[in-house]
């Protein structure tokens, strides 16, 4: 039987979850969280999507994906088809690293975005890990100032709350349930 075709828009929201397969510790390791995440990088910049939020952990991954013109189809089977191949030759093995296919569930931007931003970034405090939200592979990180870089797209989420980065940044800690954060940005305002 057939897979059923994923709906496509553009403008679509979708929550991406990726899993191992058989138990293989494909995520595990710091050099492979760097390369999945070196990989989103290159497919974002090459199809243009926006990527709002993710989190990699050990034994799986979530991202947080608006598609333009490009179906979420194409852009996934690049980026696990990418990483496959990488993690295969590195090991020396053939076959599937990843469960069955990717799974994704279309979201209402309307409602449920800042709540998927949030269940995302509280993947690491769920499963108790020592850094809790704090982990530094979660775009969390993006969203208070402390990591470096053009993989998320944070001016989107961020000028929701306000266009001062600041206020913006009060109101995602509010979101998030964090309290006693100081965070100051040079340039107040949002980017466009």
């Amino acid at each position: 039987m057939a897979r059923k075709a994923r709906i496509h828009y553009p403008g679509a929201l979708y929550h991406i979850m990726v899993r191992e397969n058989n138990g293989d510790n494909v995520l595990f390791e710091e050099a492979q969280k760097n390369k999945y995440l070196n990989i989103i990088t290159t497919y974002k910049q090459k199809l243009g999507f926006m990527l709002y939020a993710y989190c990699i952990m050990d034994n799986h991954a979530h991202l947080l994906v608006e598609v333009s013109e490009i179906p979420l189809s194409r852009i996934m089977q690049g980026i696990q088809q990418v990483y496959t191949q990488w993690y295969n030759r590195k090991n020396n093995r053939t076959g599937h690293v990843f469960q069955q296919r990717y799974k994704a569930l279309l979201c209402d931007k309307e409602n449920y975005l800042f709540e998927l931003v949030r269940y995302i970034h509280n993947n690491p405090v769920k499963a108790q890990l020592e850094d809790g939200i704090n982990y530094k592979w979660s775009s969390h990180i993006y969203y208070i100032g402390k990591g470096k870089g053009e993989v998320i797209d944070l001016d989107k989420i961020l000028g929701m709350f306000s266009n001062n980065i600041n206020k913006a940044i009060e109101q995602y800690l509010s979101l998030m349930q964090i309290e006693d954060v100081d965070i100051k940005y040079e340039d107040d305002k949002v980017s466009a």
